[in-house]
């Protein structure tokens, strides 16, 4: 449970509580949250969506709520009006089918008057993915993974690599970590999977120092937010197979770890073409096994799907924070801070981020550039139905990726 988030709780079948102010069970949107045999987990900002266990995407077609198929927010909330099931269309050529709550199918969701898409995730794995992960970097990432294995109960070691000893002892104090090793060759001797929690400008010699001393099998991926660079410098080592999970936070270090970081979000896989596909798979099972989604791609398509909706928001976040005198600090609304949070990010990992992928943002810095001048002309010539038109285009775009 992460609190930038609204959280819903649940007891059985009836919301005790919902929304930051702890009290409610409705959203200033009028959205409800409701649960059927499981807990409600967390809800995404919006309010339009809660996480489910176990599936495939899905949209909410119709409703069985008490024998009534009517929008669920219309009916008063209370146990004794029990959801009995949702009816689901998985693709548009699938016909309606009702799916029953129960504790063996334990959906989460938000609801609201309009369609909902839905999303069921992977049933936790019954018994051990890998025997020793040994992880580089145990910051919020790598603190994160360690979490999520050790609370799904996935692997049976957990080692942690760094340059600072006393800092993974922390980390092995506070229960994230097994064992701790600032040799890397060490660590690897002793794996079965390593993840490179490290810069992206460092994953690539980590990776060549550890396959010297890796067992055969052994496994080696990475977390790191550009590819091409990544899998370009290790093309030689078909153990290396690139992984990119897309959660995080502008909080740093082991301290602030989640171990539902990964729940629900997207992992991106970029295989160079000399890897092994059980290697491939591995690497999918394993983000699976800690909630994830997986999807394949190129390292130079992810890198450009990542210039937009990471790399040029922080950067862009990052200028317009700069913008703000000292002067205007007392006078920052809620906008203002939901717009620039992302800019309190790590400098240097942000640094190593945005040149690794240098030719992607700046083309992605053109982009906005455009749209600037564009506002820039409108607001010169008082065209009202121009600057018009291009904020609904822009809420348009929101909206569709809602």
């Amino acid at each position: 449970m992460r609190p930038e988030r609204r959280l819903c709780h649940a007891a059985g079948a009836e919301v005790v509580s919902c929304g930051r102010s702890g009290g409610c069970v409705m959203w200033p949107e009028r959205r409800l949250c409701h649960v059927a045999g499981a807990e409600v987990v967390s809800c995404s900002r919006s309010g339009r969506l809660c996480h489910a266990a176990g599936a495939a995407h899905s949209t909410v077609l119709r409703t069985d709520y008490s024998g009534l198929r009517t929008p669920l927010s219309r009916h008063p909330h209370s146990p004794k009006h029990a959801l009995k099931s949702v009816f689901i269309r998985g693709s548009p050529s699938l016909p309606f089918r009702p799916l029953p709550l129960s504790p063996i199918n334990p959906l989460r969701f938000c609801l609201s008057s309009r369609l909902i898409t839905m999303r069921r995730m992977s049933e936790p794995p019954s018994k051990l993915l890998e025997k020793t992960v040994v992880i580089v970097g145990v910051g919020l990432i790598g603190g994160s993974l360690a979490a999520a294995l050790r609370s799904r109960k996935l692997v049976q070691t957990i080692i942690g690599v760094g340059r600072d000893s006393a800092r993974l002892e922390l980390a092995r104090q506070s229960g994230l970590i097994d064992k701790t090793s600032t040799d890397l060759a060490t660590a690897a001797a002793q794996a079965d999977v390593i993840v490179f929690c490290t810069p992206v400008d460092r994953v690539a010699q980590g990776v060549h120092e550890a396959a010297k001393y890796a067992r055969p099998g052994t496994l080696l991926t990475d977390v790191g937010s550009v590819k091409q660079p990544i899998c370009d410098a290790l093309k030689d080592i078909p153990s290396f197979v690139g992984s990119h999970p897309i959660a995080g936070s502008h909080r740093q270090g082991f301290e602030a770890a989640d171990a539902n970081l990964f729940e629900g979000r997207t992992c991106v896989v970029t295989p160079i073409p000399s890897a092994a596909t059980s290697q491939v798979n591995r690497v999918e099972r394993l983000w699976q096994g800690i909630g994830m989604r997986t999807v394949q791609m190129s390292p130079d398509d992810h890198d450009q799907a990542l210039a937009m909706t990471s790399h040029l928001p922080h950067l862009v976040a990052s200028a317009l924070a700069a913008t703000l005198t000292e002067a205007n600090q007392p006078l920052t609304g809620s906008g203002f801070r939901d717009t620039t949070r992302i800019a309190a990010g790590d400098p240097d990992l942000w640094t190593s981020i945005l040149l690794q992928n240098a030719q992607h943002v700046i083309r992605g810095i053109e982009a906005v550039q455009h749209q600037l001048e564009a506002y820039k002309k409108s607001l010169a010539s008082q065209n009202g139905q121009q600057i018009k038109r291009l904020l609904s285009e822009g809420k348009q775009r929101l909206q569709s990726n809602e």
